[in-house]
């Protein structure tokens, strides 16, 4: 029986770097998320090699405000189908996580004050419950046999990530030379965001009144003069960061520090001794 298995993301933990750069260069036969689910089970039936199939929105819509749910309704829709099957996870620590997801709100379009998608009130987008990554290992682990689990910082030591990732599929480690970390380009600076906030609010009114898109058009990627595009490439990313609140920053560590010691105990990746 051939070996299957699921890449569940999470978001911004170097999946995209992963599906584009380093999985589609593994032995294996690999499907990226996006493609046709139905050309990936008529595969199970025409090739012998090892399967992966890597797609974050497996771990739930990050901007849905049911993340949790989506996720733990998967892995069960998984362990139906293929209830041998080894299950890959990725995690950033949570104060990172959550600034990261919020830029990529941005990136998406979204006019969200931060406010509005996380905040320690617990009512915004995103909710503590989507950050119990405790409880999604444990899950992994009671349904599948077989768990790699690994952090953003494992990803960009890549030498490493690599040695330890092959041997859990069960590979020889393939040749790095030419295949360095390249880091998806992100809005840094607080003049990035604010003005891409503004850009996007601008854009979501004229698409109201006009019934159609404008700085998100097809022209305007074609053109690659997207708000995001604009704000990465022709604005500076040197002066003020944009960071999360100190209260937020706090609150955050504190309240997800056995949260994310539970992930370092457990990843498979370990520092290397000296």
């Amino acid at each position: 029986m051939r070996d299957i298995y699921y890449h569940l993301g999470l978001h911004k933990t170097g999946t995209t770097f992963l599906q584009n750069k380093y999985f589609v260069k593994l032995p294996i036969t690999y499907y990226k998320g996006g493609q046709s689910y139905i050309k990936i089970i008529e595969s199970f039936s025409n090739t012998d090699d090892k399967i992966l199939i890597s797609d974050e929105n497996f771990s739930g819509q990050l901007f849905s405000g049911k993340k949790r749910e989506q996720l733990f309704k998967m892995v069960h829709s998984i362990k139906a189908i293929h209830p041998n099957a080894k299950v890959i996870i990725g995690f950033r620590k949570h104060s990172d996580f959550v600034l990261s997801a919020y830029k990529q709100a941005l990136h998406q379009g979204d006019t969200l004050s931060f406010r509005s998608f996380y905040n320690i009130q617990n009512d915004g987008v995103l909710k503590n419950r989507d950050l119990n990554f405790q409880e999604t290992i444990e899950l992994l682990r009671r349904m599948f046999s077989d768990v790699f689990i690994y952090t953003i910082s494992d990803v960009r030591d890549l030498e490493l990530f690599n040695k330890e990732f092959s041997k859990f599929i069960g590979i020889e480690p393939i040749s790095m030379q030419n295949n360095q970390k390249e880091v998806n380009k992100s809005i840094q600076s607080v003049l990035q965001v604010n003005l891409l906030l503004k850009l996007n609010k601008f854009d979501k009114k004229f698409s109201k009144i006009f019934k159609m898109k404008l700085l998100y058009s097809k022209l305007f990627k074609l053109l690659k003069i997207t708000p995001r595009k604009l704000c990465q490439n022709y604005l500076p990313s040197s002066g003020e960061k944009y960071r999360l609140d100190n209260e937020v920053l706090n609150y955050l560590d504190d309240t997800f520090r056995k949260d994310w010691s539970f992930v370092l105990e457990n990843k498979n990746i370990k520092p290397l001794k000296h």
